[in-house]
């Protein structure tokens, strides 16, 4: 079941640069006002600049702790 629940997790998190960047919603000429998509575009653009960052951070923290225990 972990092993499952590995391989799904990788896919998953290997695919969803690909599932975020093909959304492409263009911009309206002369619209000066926020509107919900740009917002919500820009929050996934931080919010992946975060989790890419806790990502690498963790498989550091993995490969620390691997080669403590050997």
């Amino acid at each position: 079941m972990n092993k499952k629940l590995i391989i799904f997790s990788t896919i998953t998190l290997l695919l969803l640069p690909l599932v975020i960047f093909a959304i492409i919603i263009p911009a309206q000429p002369g619209q000066g006002a926020i509107n919900i998509l740009s917002l919500i575009n820009n929050l996934l653009q931080v919010l992946w600049w975060i989790f890419l960052g806790i990502i690498v951070a963790m498989s550091i923290w993995a490969g620390i702790l691997v080669v403590k225990i050997n």
